[in-house]
């Protein structure tokens, strides 16, 4: 009864303050559960809102002024980050000037980090799609849980009152994962989120220390920000003994798309219009190809964000899910766009090829592999002393990039974090100075 006590304390203040708090969060949230399962009336409030922003947008801001009249999402251009960065004020909407509004940014882990602002309406919408997104994970406010994400805004008091643990995965030593391990461990820790790879390499970690299922309390592991393979998802799984959730999201925008008992992701359409367009032009991608994930935020008031190509790639599912959740579904979200890989003759490489074959090579704890020009990449690896295949390795690698390919392979002692925090395996400096330059005419033929 006292494990319980805490949790349910904590639900019932925040939910008592929450009735004082305008906007209220739990309007929001039944908002969410509305929009997501009603037919064609939640469909109108949709349309509502859509044209709403869109009024707003010519109305407020001096970038969307030449659209006013405008009334179809199709007629807006596709808005680029670099178009914000050098421009933040011209999105920026007069409605809310002079108001403290809170500024925010992107981590600026696949670029330059974008500043923007957020109402307190978009804010407490924020804050209840995690919440309604989480509870179908089996999360409820007040459970004891962990988030592996650098988080530097908040008081140790707003820890304990969240009953949240944060790792901060800045530095991954010894003394990090010795602590992660300690803390997981407690039997109230129900429920671990935050980055992916951190929690990946927590995961392996515990595996090693001897850890199986049935020695956590985990409820569920919810990774964001990168992609797992399947032997990491697999891992995390086996050792902590529930299933793996993946979530899609972002600073910019909130919860986008969760994952289903099915395995597909179902897109947060009560917040968002997501299109998933064409790799080469702004057509919609056909149900089942790759295209590219543009959100419109209808939220987004203070700085409006519409048809933003917010950088990912992902299919769109050409049929209903099985699960029975009438949303509609990405079949995959293959990553950003610019941690793909393209070889000498600018054909696309999935990054698991590479990330697969790696893996197979005995030796190699750890890397990183950077696309620094048209025919020229880096490896970054971290191996055991006796590691002497570094021939093996560039030969492997020639092998999806082309015979002429400069493969340069260089030894750490450990890969070192983004500024972000994240732990990529895939970096595309080239491909990235391309999409700023505009230069969206590459050869898009996909290698698996």
């Amino acid at each position: 009864m006292k494990d319980d006590l805490g949790p349910y304390l904590r639900r019932t203040a925040f939910w008592m303050a929450d009735r004082l708090r305008r906007p209220a969060v739990h309007r929001q949230l039944r908002d969410i559960a509305d929009q997501l399962f009603v037919g064609a009336e939640g469909d109108a409030v949709k349309r509502e809102r859509l044209q709403s922003l869109l009024e707003h947008a010519a109305s407020t801001t001096m970038h969307y002024r030449e659209w006013s009249g405008c009334t179809d999402l199709g007629d807006f251009p596709v808005l680029r980050k670099s178009e914000i960065s050098e421009n933040k004020g011209a999105f920026e909407s007069t409605t809310y000037a002079g108001q403290q509004l809170p500024l925010m940014s992107t981590s600026g882990s696949t670029g330059t980090p974008m500043q923007f602002r957020l109402s307190r309406l978009k804010r407490c919408r924020q804050k209840a799609e995690i919440i309604y997104f989480s509870g179908l994970a089996g999360f409820k406010l007040g459970m004891r849980h962990a988030n592996v994400r650098i988080i530097r805004n908040k008081r140790p008091l707003r820890y304990w009152m969240e009953n949240q643990v944060l790792f901060d995965p800045s530095v991954i030593d010894e003394f990090w994962l010795v602590q992660a391990r300690r803390e997981l461990k407690d039997p109230a820790m129900v429920f671990l989120t935050g980055y992916a790879r951190p929690i990946s390499i927590l995961a392996k970690y515990c595996a090693e220390e001897g850890d199986e299922a049935g020695m956590f309390s985990l409820k569920s592991v919810v990774p964001t920000a990168e992609g797992l393979t399947v032997d990491e998802r697999h891992t995390i799984e086996r050792v902590f003994g529930c299933p793996v959730i993946n979530r899609y999201a972002s600073q910019e925008f909130g919860v986008l798309a969760q994952e289903c008992p099915s395995g597909r992701l179902h897109l947060n359409t009560a917040s968002y219009v997501i299109e998933i367009l064409a790799l080469n032009d702004d057509h919609p991608a056909p149900p089942g190809q790759v295209g590219r994930v543009v959100v419109t935020d209808l939220f987004s008031h203070a700085m409006p964000l519409i048809r933003y190509d917010i950088g990912d790639l992902a299919i769109l599912s050409p049929d209903r899910c099985p699960c029975g959740d009438p949303t509609p579904t990405l079949a995959q979200l293959q990553g950003r766009l610019v941690e793909m890989i393209l070889d000498t003759r600018s054909q696309m490489i999935s990054p698991f090829v590479l990330v697969n074959n790696l893996r197979e090579v005995k030796g190699i704890s750890q890397f990183r592999f950077i696309q620094s020009a048209r025919d020229r990449y880096e490896l970054m690896l971290a191996t055991a002393a006796t590691f002497q295949d570094e021939a093996v390795v560039k030969q492997l690698l020639r092998k999806y990039l082309g015979e002429e390919a400069n493969v340069v392979v260089g030894r750490v002692k450990e890969i070192p974090p983004l500024a972000s925090g994240k732990r990529p395996y895939i970096i595309n400096e080239y491909l990235k100075e391309s999409l700023r330059g505009g230069a969206w005419n590459l050869n898009f033929t996909q290698k698996i």
